[in-house]
């Protein structure tokens, strides 16, 4: 025990502060383009998608649900960064490095997009948004690395790991 704390209690505070996380970072990263109530809005919506309550209470995925308010940390710097502000690119790169190495699923799914919008937006100096993303995927290697090395021995497609059907 650290802190005092059961196994099962620590599981639950990570899921309480990613969850807070997530929303708080949606709010100040949303707060970036729209107005304060907009922003709040788009933070409540951000915690009430579906997907997020079956990831939280049906499937416990605790590296989903750190990979969220992640995501949101990285939309935030990618906005703060389109307004010039530079040192927001370390944070981007080590936001990057995080997420890959909370969930690799939705790393592989996000920072396509993410490095799309940031391109999209941040035209003038692309150049740095390349290396912010080079950076963070070499912070984050020696996770992802031997993660590819070892597709060769797991059986991936054979195994049934949920049915779509339950959770609809």
């Amino acid at each position: 025990k650290v802190l005092g704390l059961s196994f099962v209690s620590s599981i639950k505070i990570i899921f309480v502060i990613s969850t807070v996380l997530s929303v708080v970072a949606m709010f100040w990263a949303l707060s970036q383009f729209f107005s304060r109530y907009a922003s709040f809005a788009g933070a409540i919506i951000y915690m009430f998608v579906p997907y997020r309550f079956v990831d939280l209470y049906v499937r416990g995925s605790l590296g989903e649900n750190l990979a969220f308010a992640i995501a949101s940390i990285i939309l935030g710097s990618i906005f703060k960064i389109a307004k010039n502000q530079k040192k927001y690119l370390p944070i981007l790169s080590i936001s990057i490095a995080l997420i890959v190495i909370s969930h690799n699923v939705i790393a592989i799914i996000f920072i396509p997009m993410f490095f799309l919008l940031s391109i999209l937006l941040i035209k003038k100096d692309i150049f740095r948004i390349v290396i912010a993303f080079v950076v963070g995927l070499l912070m984050s290697s020696f996770f992802w690395l031997p993660a590819l090395y070892d597709l060769q021995f797991v059986r991936l497609s054979q195994i049934n790991v949920s049915n779509v059907s339950d959770h609809l």
